[in-house]
């Protein structure tokens, strides 16, 4: 049990006020080098003082410590030690990189029948001497991969590549004249065979066995859980046009699996493998393509999630993690079948948050199995993809949400062990000691821990189930030209209900159809699956429905539950056509296709309506309700991403079903206060504010409030504002930078290059000498020698302008153990002074800058031990950059309110404080309309009062006396403009993977495409 003291008959304001460990987010923490004990020890404390509970131990690219190897465990059980030294968890993961199940090619090694398999369906038969026919002959190809053939088909299509007939035929048999020969292989791919449960016994064997000899009595205690990340089979891939012969299919299969097909469906799949390719040209699709969706994914829970859940559940360690593609119906369609049905195998299920997406029905999955089987929450890999510059207000929204949609555990993507190589672009931000704002980030992390401390709490309470259209999507499974555009409209369906169910206040569970049969309890209070029992079920535009589902329904009406059909009625039942189903719609309600008809047949159920003051709904919040005893819990938390410089305060009325004692629980504090409410027609109603960022938690206890007083929720009227000064003092908490991103290069004392990107350099060098070119996806350092003694040697070019002399330079650079520096032509001793934002990146003093062109020499013994990265010149100097040519100036003298890139800090990632004057005389608030950075802190008269985060932006300074006060406002930074994609020309790209520095042709420019930071508008005084 992760959460023991949820089982506390009340909570406890002390808990609630500083929560413990298990309440605190666990990062992933990326151990992508050659790992050190007294590094990881150090990063662990870091870890703390950000307010974290606990860290994933994660290998990533980069990983030199040999994966699973004694050194390796020790080093896992000197975290654990140091974790348990100072109060924080240690989390195991199961995989070097992911996704899991190669146990670092571990699994495959013992068995290379534990490979990935799939079946490829080709017009195209492989070359390999045992073709017999000269057609075959004629339009054969080599293959790529070690295979199988499998079988050979004759295939008649008619003229709108719709299936007529098939047969399977010998490979010695041509076509019938007007068909098609068409070739079923097996093959294998590197990743694990994911239906094959021997291959999963391997990983588990291999894995889990050896973490339990080592750390198996920490089970259950400091190390709680154990986390895998995206299993996955072969990506589906069916046709692009029915009528293309030169693109295969691709779908999942093992080697066993025409015989368990045949053993739960009385048919051989082997044998009628066009029904899954080709639309049938009856116009009605074959159940055989509904059973192999439902088969494969059931092989592949039951190997995979199921098998490891066990084996958890017996060794006392709670399986998390996620699947991969869990998001849409294509994409569980293509990767994993159905998510839901993975889920029940995990003890605490878990979701991938990426590029601050709002992936609604990936969250409503997770915890509606999470509601239905009684667990204890749900996990989120969160802020993945989100770039250097995503901000506090960002990792504030993000979380409100998911908690709202019962997230618990968040796993904060990503704590970075080193920068170094590559890994400074293992997917960014860093949220870890490397980015300036690390030590504010208890912040935020203080706000999530007090919500888990409530919304942990109880049970839950939703009143509406809605039928998953996950099956209906398997049976249009065909060719894109011929099903995609149904299969789009089931898609966006099914994204729009869940949107208007949530945005309309009508909290919902999704009812997976393949768990259902072991979920289903015959109850007269309701539709009872699992520990939920619902009050109305939803039939939203389905195609087919289950039997199993449809006799469950059929009870419930029969009891006098409700049954809401939506749209059309199914037309099939089991994947075969039927009136069944439209038939028993007639006995139930059935609505069209619309919001308002949705939230009107619901309307009875409503526990919660926000109100904005003109009376139209308040549309950009959510809400998770729970009962715990005679109490509830509610937290309500905006959704969607607006404006944060100009998002509005809007005025609303909550109306609470019921009468209610109200208090909030102030997350951002840790205080507890009433609210005043008032009473009418059996609701409770109380104002509030609603303002984006903001989260509401409540405590609702039965009865009537009696009592005077309570706070009240109000927009502050101010009686004056003004723009006390538009520019002031500074100090920059590091030095500011010259990114050198750019170089002339040499190869081994040969001809000089142009000067080029430092990773288009390190590409081409590599390309040269034969190495391997694609380095993340490459081997890791661990699995292959390290040459520490390159022969190889490159020499690279810096040069720089500067507008000014200049004593007391430094270069930050990587592998100083590696290269040996001339600065104008003068021999620079190589000694490390220290380090810049990351140890691996090592700073070397210069000799004085000189005014013009100056010119760095870096010689560099390369190899597969570095790689080319950029240099940074640090120092007290300013910075320009004028398009393509950076340049160093003076500092300037203040700053004003606006972009810092154009005030000589072009590249600068650390903090800034701004300091002046204001005049007291009354109680003041601080506004700061418009900044870009993490967050700022406000201190008057050098005494912290506070943040200025979220929208509005404003801070209570209280009461100050008359006369002079200095306010400073320190903007932590963010490391954007210094590590950055700062030569991609889309300013829109959302998924900043290691690719998008690398971007070419016109998604790429030799300029600097930096981003605004700093305080972008004056701060206003405003003044009660």
């Amino acid at each position: 049990m992760l959460y023991s003291k949820k089982s506390d008959k009340s909570l406890d304001i002390e808990l609630f006020k500083a929560p413990s460990k298990e309440y605190g987010a666990a990062p992933f923490w990326a151990w992508n080098c050659e790992l050190k004990k007294e590094t990881l020890e150090k990063q662990i404390e870091y870890m703390k003082e950000m307010g974290f509970g606990g860290y994933y131990m994660h290998t990533r690219v980069g990983m030199a410590t040999p994966y699973l190897s004694d050194e390796f465990m020790e080093l896992v059980s000197a975290c654990i030690e140091k974790g348990k030294q100072i109060g924080m968890d240690s989390y195991l993961y199961d995989e070097d990189r992911w996704p899991s199940g190669s146990a670092g090619g571990f699994t495959a090694k013992a068995d290379p029948e534990n490979r990935q398999k799939f079946l490829c369906f080709t017009y195209t038969p492989y070359d390999d001497g045992t073709l017999i026919t000269d057609a075959d002959k004629a339009k054969s190809k080599a293959p790529n991969n070690e295979y199988t053939l499998l079988a050979c088909f004759d295939v008649e299509l008619d003229a709108q590549s719709k299936l007529v007939s098939y047969k399977r035929i010998a490979l010695s048999e041509d076509a019938a004249a007007g068909h098609e020969k068409w070739f079923a292989y097996m093959e294998y791919a590197g990743y694990t065979d994911v239906m094959r449960k021997e291959s999963i016994d391997t990983f588990i064997n291999i894995t889990h066995e050896q973490y339990k000899k080592w750390f198996g009595g920490e089970f259950g205690g400091s190390v709680p859980t154990i986390f895998t990340d995206e299993p996955q089979m072969k990506a589906k891939n069916p046709l692009a046009h029915a009528y293309d012969k030169k693109a295969p299919a691709i779908l999942p299969y093992t080697n066993d699996l025409d015989e368990t097909f045949k053993e739960k469906y009385g048919v051989s799949l082997l044998d009628n493998l066009p029904v899954l390719i080709w639309e049938n040209a009856s116009g009605v699709p074959s159940p055989l393509r509904y059973h192999y969706h439902n088969h494969t994914t059931e092989r592949f829970a039951e190997a995979f999630c199921d098998n490891i859940g066990k084996w958890c559940e017996d060794n006392k360690i709670i399986f998390t993690g996620h699947m991969m593609h869990e998001e849409s119906l294509y994409s569980q369609t293509m990767s994993i079948g159905e998510a839901m049905r993975h889920y029940r195998g995990f003890g605490l299920p878990g979701i991938d948050m990426l590029c601050d997406k709002r992936e609604l029905n990936t969250a409503k999955q997770a915890q509606s199995t999470a509601h239905q089987y009684g667990k204890e929450g749900v996990m989120s890999e969160l802020y993945g993809v989100t770039n250097w510059d995503f901000d506090f207000r960002g990792h504030k929204l993000q979380g409100d949400w998911q908690a709202a949609l019962g997230v618990t555990h968040r796993v904060p993507h990503l704590y970075w062990v080193s920068m170094g190589g590559e890994a400074k672009r293992d997917y960014p931000a860093a949220i870890g000691h490397q980015s300036p704002w690390y030590k504010e980030y208890k912040h935020i992390e203080d706000h999530f821990a007090r919500v888990n401390t409530v919304m942990t709490r109880g049970t839950p309470c939703v009143d509406v189930a809605v039928i998953h259209p996950i099956e209906s999507y398997w049976l249009s499974f065909g060719p894109a030209d011929q099903t995609g555009e149904h299969r789009s409209d089931l898609g966006n369906r099914h994204e729009q209900l869940t949107e208007w169910l949530l945005l309309g206040l009508q909290d919902f569970d999704f009812i997976s159809e393949s768990l259902l049969p072991e979920q289903y309890r015959e109850t007269e209070t309701g539709f009872a699956i699992g520990e939920m029992t619902y009050k109305t079920v939803i039939v939203p535009y389905l195609d087919t429905i289950r039997k199993t589902t449809l006799d469950a329904l059929k009870k419930f009406r029969k009891a006098g539950g409700e049954v809401i059909f939506m749209g059309e009625a199914p037309s099939f039942v089991d994947a075969i056509p039927s009136d069944e189903a439209k038939d028993f719609a007639k006995e139930c309600i059935c609505i069209s296709w619309s919001k308002s008809a949705l939230i009107n047949a619901l309307e009875k159920y409503r526990f919660i309506k926000i109100s904005k003051n003109d009376g139209y709904p308040l549309e950009n919040v959510i809400y998770q309700l729970r009962n715990d005893g005679d109490k509830k819990h509610i937290f309500i938390s905006h959704l969607y991403k607006e404006d944060y410089d100009c998002s509005p305060m809007i005025g609303t009325s909550i109306e609470l079903t019921g009468e209610w004692k109200v208090q909030e629980y102030c997350t951002m504090t840790g205080e507890k206060r009433k609210l005043k409410v008032f009473y009418k027609n059996g609701k409770t109603i109380f104002p509030w504010v609603s303002k984006l960022c903001d989260s509401l938690l409540l405590e609702l206890t039965p009865g009537k409030d009696t009592e005077e007083g309570g706070y009240v929720f109000f927009e502050t009227r101010f009686s004056s504002a003004e723009y006390p000064v538009h520019k002031a003092s500074y100090t920059l908490e590091e030095p500011n930078v010259l990114l050198l991103d750019r170089a002339e290069f040499s190869v081994n004392g040969g001809k000089w290059h142009a000067p080029l990107d430092v990773l288009k350099a390190d590409k081409y060098i590599r390309s040269s000498l034969g190495e391997d070119v694609q380095i993340r996806r490459g081997v890791q350092p661990w699995q292959m020698p390290l040459n520490k003694d390159p022969k190889d040697v490159v020499d690279l070019r810096f040069t720089f302008e500067s507008e000014i002399e200049y004593e007391g330079a430094e270069l930050a650079l990587e592998y100083p153990d590696y290269l040996t520096l001339k600065f104008n032509g003068e021999d620079v001793p190589v000694k490390v002074v220290g380090t810049y934002v990351d140890d691996a990146i090592c700073r070397i003093p210069l000799p004085k800058i000189r005014k013009g062109e100056n010119e760095i020499l870096v010689t560099l013994r390369f190899g597969n031990v570095n790689s080319i990265e950029s240099c940074y010149l640090l120092g007290n100097f300013g910075v320009e950059v004028r398009g393509y040519y950076p340049v160093i100036t003076e500092l300037p003298d203040v700053l004003y309110f606006k972009d810092i890139v154009d005030q000589k800090l072009a590249f600068y990632g650390g903090n800034v404080r701004y300091s002046f004057k204001i005049n007291g005389g009354g109680q003041k608030t601080i506004e700061v309309g418009k900044y870009r950075g993490a967050v700022i802190k406000v201190l008057v008269d050098g005494e912290e009062k506070g943040y200025v985060d979220f929208p509005p932006h404003r801070l209570y300074l209280g009461e100050l006396s008359e006369g002079e006060h200095t306010v400073d406002l320190i903007l932590y930074g963010n490391r954007m403009n210094t590590f950055g994609q700062l030569h991609k020309t889309d300013e829109f790209l959302k998924w900043t993977g290691p690719d998008s520095w690398r971007t070419g042709d016109r998604f790429w420019t030799d300029e600097y495409m930096l981003v605004r930071t700093g305080i972008l508008t004056a701060p206003r005084i405003l003044t009660k």
